[in-house]
């Protein structure tokens, strides 16, 4: 046994019930082994972060919504679009509940830290 994963987008989720309800349901018995996690993210994979804390509080809400009400299961890791993230953003999503973040770990950002550790934004306390 092992266990993955998922980042499936609000927009994605909608074109799958639309056009490939098969797949959705595909996707809901994978979620019944419990071998299985979805990130939460952004509703429509979008780069509201960048330009509105508003819009981006809100996208996570109804992702978060969507991927309760579809598997029944709440997102505890967040993954951001391209998998952007400063510390300003950590406050947004810890407010939205999330314990974790998935974040960029390319050396140019990381400036010599490990990207194989857990970080925690400054004055924020998990």
């Amino acid at each position: 046994r092992f266990k993955i994963s998922l980042s499936i987008s609000g927009t994605a989720l909608e074109l799958l019930q639309q056009y490939r309800p098969d797949v959705l349901e595909q996707l809901k018995k994978l979620n019944k082994t419990n071998c299985v996690e979805f990130y939460g993210e952004t509703y429509h994979h979008s780069l509201g972060s960048l330009y509105s804390v508003t819009e981006f509080a809100e996208q996570i809400q109804l992702h978060k919504e969507l991927i309760r009400k579809t598997f029944g299961k709440e997102p505890v890791v967040f993954r951001n679009t391209e998998l952007i993230h400063n510390n300003s953003l950590a406050t947004v999503i810890q407010k939205a509940g999330f314990t974790g973040v998935l974040c960029e770990g390319a050396e140019r950002i990381l400036k010599g830290r490990n990207c194989n550790r857990v970080y925690a934004a400054p004055g924020e306390h998990t």
